[in-house]
């Protein structure tokens, strides 16, 4: 008879080793994402970059709200939402909620719109785990942020007006530069004697992406906005300090919401551990009960308590690799 077969988290590190590793006994953390098609993989991470775009717009837009119910309680807050024009047939056929469709089409275009930016930072994908980020210095990286920035800003100046050709053209060259410059350093894998603590050094440099991307998004439009305010002032002969103060703090907004995203999208694809969470996430909702809810803490048990697997500095191996095999055909 049969013996009965264990519980499913423990088929999934046998069934990755054998289907997606070709057979190999190194279980690693960082190679998990191998057990996800190349294709959904990368849909999954556009459709979580433009996820985190809506949701950041979002909470902007929350902020905004309150803060005009505070300033002014009667002021229409549905005037907040009408941001690019809204096209004529629905404006006429739905004139009360045309501001709310018109945000909803907005926050759809996101979804595209992270997925491009995903390509883009695929460029220079780091699978490997990574210790801290890094900028790579280099002639080619400036000429092309400055090359960028000059056509889109040329485009806009013809198209629209001068603020706007600056406004556009820095931020095409200023995420040319990031995508070709931002970088991470690798994790000397020789040197790790467990997986939990590159994880944690790993993670450690996710976030640090994150926060460099939000304070030179800040930064950026600081400057942005005194040199927009310094533009509008000249050319429509408006106020100087309320110019000044009405385009640094909409520059100041754009900008931080710009470099959270830039630095999520480097975070997750210059280092391992988005792709890592992501992969957990799909695994999860796609098969319940496949993958154990804290992976790191099944892998440790399984090695430390039931010594079924062994530790080989940053990855774990099946003591047998016959009970690998059998695990991997049970599933």
């Amino acid at each position: 008879m049969d013996e009965p077969p264990g519980p499913p988290s423990a088929h999934l590190p046998a069934r990755h080793l054998e289907d997606d590793l070709h057979g190999s006994t190194d279980f690693a953390w960082r190679q998990l994402r191998l057990t996800v098609p190349e294709a959904p993989r990368r849909l999954l991470t556009g459709a979580a970059l433009g996820a985190a775009m809506t949701a950041l717009a979002l909470l902007g837009t929350g902020l905004v709200i309150l803060a005009s119910l505070t300033v002014d309680p009667q002021e229409d807050v549905l005037l907040i939402f009408d941001w690019p024009p809204f096209p004529l047939l629905l404006k006429g056929a739905f004139p009360s909620w045309a501001p709310r469709w018109e945000y909803a089409e907005v926050c759809a275009a996101y979804l595209p719109a992270g997925w491009l930016l995903s390509q883009l930072f695929r460029l220079r994908q780091r699978d490997t785990p990574a210790v801290q980020g890094r900028w790579s210095w280099n002639r080619n990286s400036l000429l092309l942020g400055l090359g960028t920035g000059l056509l889109v800003g040329m485009v806009f100046d013809v198209l629209l007006d001068r603020v706007a050709g600056v406004g556009w053209g820095a931020a095409a060259g200023l995420v040319s530069w990031l995508i070709t410059t931002w970088s991470a350093s690798p994790a000397d894998l020789t040197a790790v004697t467990s997986p939990r603590p590159l994880l944690r050094q790993d993670h450690k440099a996710f976030w640090t992406f994150v926060r460099t991307g939000a304070l030179l998004g800040l930064l950026t439009g600081l400057l942005l906005g005194v040199l927009l305010g310094i533009l509008n002032w000249d050319l429509w002969e408006v106020d100087l300090a309320d110019e000044l103060v009405r385009n640094t703090i909409f520059c100041c907004c754009i900008g931080l919401w710009s470099g959270l995203v830039l630095g999520l999208a480097a975070a997750v694809h210059r280092t391992a551990t988005g792709e890592f969470a992501l992969t957990r996430l799909y695994l999860a909702v796609r098969n319940r009960d496949t993958l154990p809810r804290h992976l790191m803490d099944f892998l440790a048990d399984a090695h430390q308590v039931r010594g079924v697997l062994r530790q080989a500095g940053p990855i774990y191996q099946f003591c047998h690799v016959d009970l690998q095999r059998h695990l991997a055909r049970r599933t």
